[in-house]
């Protein structure tokens, strides 16, 4: 179970100019409750999901499938398992990565070849949507911004991760989708969309 009551505080970012994979948990679930909002940071990456295969739930959508699933606002996701489930609702054909522990080397595989990957981190869902390999740093999207910890940052190397707050990432989530050889994604806007965003804060409970 991850628990994310009490939660560290959390930035609400500007909306980006170019449309994101991952939805801003805070402000992109207009039936959401403040509470809700803070804890939808699994059903946000499962929108993230859906997204890159051309699907378009909404994140109150995806909320209200997750509920069916396990998750709740008081303890978030019920495992990744479950995770898997939710993925499975929206139609997205996606596996757990074996074992406890992240293959980075498999994640940045899979994100170079154009497939964002969820990374769990024990209080929060990551997803990687953007990889520079000059940098060796990923693009998190919203899933990091938001975390006031980041400080409207996204691009992250994995030994950062653990400093948001939430843990450091232990399972991972793949799509079942044939990667690209060569994929746009692996630069994504890295630097328009770092410099573009200020966050505003959101204080949490």
């Amino acid at each position: 179970m991850i628990a994310l009551s009490p939660l560290p505080a959390l930035a609400a970012e500007e909306a980006p100019r170019v449309r994101d994979l991952t939805p801003n948990q805070l402000t992109d679930g207009p039936g959401l409750s403040a509470h809700e909002a803070l804890a939808a940071c699994a059903p946000a990456a499962a929108v993230a999901m859906a997204r890159a295969l051309g699907l378009d739930p909404t994140l109150d959508e995806a909320v209200d499938l997750a509920r069916g699933v396990g998750w709740t606002a008081g303890f978030g996701m019920s495992g990744a398992k479950n995770q898997a489930h939710l993925l499975a609702y929206l139609g997205v054909a996606a596996r757990l990565g074996d074992g406890e522990g992240i293959d980075w080397e498999l994640v940045i595989r899979h994100v170079s070849g154009g497939n964002p990957v969820i990374l769990i981190a024990p209080g929060h869902y990551f997803v990687a949507e953007g990889y520079d390999p000059e940098t060796e740093v990923f693009d998190f999207g919203n899933s990091a911004a938001v975390l006031r910890a980041a400080s409207g940052r996204r691009l992250f190397a994995p030994d950062e991760l653990g400093s948001l707050g939430f843990g450091e990432p232990t399972q991972a989530i793949f799509l079942e989708r044939p990667l690209l050889a060569r994929s746009a994604r692996g630069h994504v806007l890295f630097a328009s969309k770092q410099a573009s965003m200020r966050p505003r804060t959101l204080d949490a409970y």
